[in-house]
């Protein structure tokens, strides 16, 4: 079965301790567009709204705060015969994606391999529901 890697890196699964498979990135990224706005609402309650541009962090000066709307994938190909897409994390929670049983993200829960506190190997794969 076909494994295309649609992630800008190539993927490491471990296999068995002493057996590691690497999945080449491919020439496609599949990414969420999108769309960033200044000033944001920061906290809401019945009684109030704090809206702020910035937050202050610690003596040194004050931070941006932006609004996020996630949008359409881009880069992910239609279902093809028995292929799986290997995505982010994030393509693979998309409303959009989430149906498709040939799209799935590296694991990167408990079970990754990590090094220096960062992951080098994954030992399986989700779909997200």
């Amino acid at each position: 079965m076909p494994l295309v890697n649609l992630t800008p890196h190539a993927i490491h699964v471990q296999i068995a301790d002493d057996l590691t498979c690497v999945i080449p990135a491919s020439s496609t990224v599949a990414r969420v567009d999108t769309t960033t706005e200044a000033g944001v609402v920061v906290y809401t309650s019945p009684a109030y709204m704090f809206t702020s541009q910035f937050i202050s962090v610690g003596d040194d000066g004050l931070v941006p705060v932006s609004k996020v709307s996630f949008n359409d994938v881009e880069g992910l190909p239609l279902p093809a015969y028995n292929t799986i897409y290997i995505v982010s994390a994030m393509v693979a929670q998309q409303v959009q994606v989430r149906h498709r049983a040939d799209v799935v993200a590296p694991d990167t829960g408990a079970s990754a391999v990590r090094k220096d506190g960062h992951v080098v190997a994954v030992r399986g794969f989700v779909r997200y529901q």
